[in-house]
């Protein structure tokens, strides 16, 4: 998608992750509102990490309902207990690699 994505983290203080995409403004129908079409894409297979329950049911339900697998947790510890069972290649540290830090 030609976007860039990115992490600062402070033991103590918490992660920031963030990521930047180049997209275009729709065009807005006759009605004067944009039209939002659903992207095309592949069936992936997605790990949600959300401490606040409500969220993790709310986006898990609409990844799901686009076609996508999703693994939730609620917290990085259980994020990595999830990890190695829904097939998560590692890097020698234990952190996901390659694509599978963007594909979740």
């Amino acid at each position: 998608m030609g976007g860039t994505i990115g992490v600062t983290s402070a033991p103590g203080e918490g992660s920031r992750f963030w990521f930047e995409l180049p997209l275009q403004v729709s065009s807005l129908d006759a009605g004067g509102t944009a039209s939002i079409i659903p992207a095309k894409l592949p069936s992936l297979s997605l790990l949600l990490v959300d401490h606040v329950e409500v969220n993790r049911q709310v986006l898990g339900g609409l990844l799901e309902h686009a076609g996508h697998f999703v693994c939730a947790a609620p917290d990085g510890a259980h994020a990595f207990e999830i990890c190695p069972t829904a097939g998560v290649r590692r890097d020698p540290d234990g952190h996901p690699s390659g694509d599978e830090r963007q594909r979740g």
